[in-house]
């Protein structure tokens, strides 16, 4: 069976560069068995240096440092790319245009699939301010998946952000960090009824376990309550990738991408 080569890009999500590499060779080894290993290449950005291009919003030096990994898998002769976190997506459309013979496994094509699978009508986003208010990030794509998205409130997506940004980067106060992630999600089913929640950030899904979430649907008396953990959903459809070669198909496609 052929394998095919994918190119990750790490460095915003300390976690994410550890785990997206690890859990993609567990699922490829898990399907074909032996010593198989998935093909891939990683290249690690540093996290000081794009931070601070995000939080002056330096698009174009994000976009050239991503460009140039992505110019380095593809020298590298990496058959698709994936960008392992949510905020970097901002880019994936000017990386498609610049590598058009190179896809990108969109991370927001797979949420908005499971979402679409679930059949419910009212699910929020957490993540990032990047993540939740950057249309072309995640939104752009989950408006197509069947069901209105919600957002915190500007409070609650302040306090969700400084979680992220400042203690789950570091693993740091994650009982604390757990507070306001359930705090978050009681706030969005309260005021509008959410069925479940997507976490638009590997550090949500890192720190807020299944026990976590098992614990917080009994205490929301929602049993059915579903959690759409992105980056879990994005390994999965690059191990695929790597087996099949399929991509997930783009909730854009023909609207415009």
């Amino acid at each position: 069976m052929k394998l095919h080569k994918i190119g990750l890009i790490t460095g915003l999500s300390p976690k994410a560069s550890f785990v997206y590499g690890q859990k993609i060779n567990q699922l490829v080894n898990r399907r074909l068995g032996g010593l198989t290993s998935a093909p891939m290449v990683i290249n690690s950005i540093d996290l000081a240096t794009i931070s601070a291009a995000i939080d002056v919003g330096n698009w174009d030096k994000i976009l050239t440092l991503i460009g140039n990994a992505a110019d380095e898998a593809y020298l590298a002769n990496a058959e698709a790319l994936v960008i392992c976190s949510n905020t970097l997506h901002g880019v994936a459309p000017m990386l498609s245009a610049r590598h058009h013979t190179m896809p990108i496994i969109h991370i927001g094509d797979t949420i908005t699939q499971a979402v679409k699978e679930s059949q419910l009508r009212r699910v929020g986003l957490l993540g990032t301010e990047e993540v939740t208010m950057n249309q072309c990030v995640i939104l752009d794509h989950l408006h197509y998946s069947g069901a209105t998205i919600y957002r915190p409130d500007a409070k609650d997506m302040q306090d969700l952000d400084h979680v992220i940004v400042h203690n789950l980067y570091k693993s740091e106060n994650m009982t604390a960090s757990r507070a306001v992630i359930a705090r978050t999600i009681q706030h969005l089913v309260e005021q509008v009824q959410i069925q479940g929640i997507v976490f638009g950030s590997t550090e949500l899904e890192g720190c807020f376990t299944k026990t976590h979430q098992d614990t917080l649907r009994r205490q929301l008396k929602l049993p059915d309550f579903q959690f759409f953990k992105s980056m879990s959903l994005h390994v999965d459809a690059a191990a695929e990738f790597v087996c099949t070669g399929s991509i997930p198909q783009s909730a854009l496609k023909g609207r415009g991408e």
